[in-house]
Formats: structure tokens, sequence, C-alpha cells
């Protein structure tokens, strides 16, 4: 799900919402979410790294639930981290 400078607690209540749909399906299993962030603010991006934390926790979904923001290249452009950055796992190299 992308997200760019969106009022957290709506984003995060609607994701929530999405989740526990998932769960309840008999293949819930087979699920994992991804949410991409592009919110250039800094303080907002800090909100969204604590509600995703949240949302973790309350299901118990580490390793089902990622994240990944971005970030400025030194050319100045928008660049997005590897979801792998979000969960602490170093990315691998595809080159």
């Amino acid at each position: 799900m992308p997200i760019y400078n969106e009022d957290v607690t709506r984003v995060a209540t609607r994701i929530d919402a999405i989740w526990t749909s998932v769960l309840a399906q008999a293949d819930a299993d087979a699920f994992d979410f991804f949410i991409l962030s592009d919110t250039r603010s800094d303080a907002i991006g800090a909100a969204e790294e604590r509600a995703w934390r949240a949302l973790v926790a309350r299901h118990h979904a580490d390793g089902r639930i990622f994240t990944a923001g971005a970030c400025r290249t030194s050319a100045g452009r928008q660049a997005t981290l590897p979801i792998s950055c979000a969960t602490g796992a170093a990315p691998t190299s595809t080159s």
C-alpha cells in the first residue's frame, strides 16, 4: 500500500482493518502486507513508523507486515529503501 504525507491515524486504522480481514481468511498465512511510504516530512515519517510498529505488535505480525520509507540520494532524488531495510535485514544484491 503506497502512502504519501497522509493522516497517519486514518491510514493505520485502514491498514488494521485490511489486515484483520486478511487474518479471517482460511489461507491468511499465504499473505504478507507491504507499506511503501514516500512521505517527505520527518514528523509524519516518524509517526508512520510508530504506527507500523504498533500494528505489528498488536497482530504479532513480525515478518508479515513490512514497511519501507524513502530517502534522498546524493543527487537529491527520491529513492525508495528496499523492504528488507525496514526489517533490519541487509538488502541482498541482485547485480
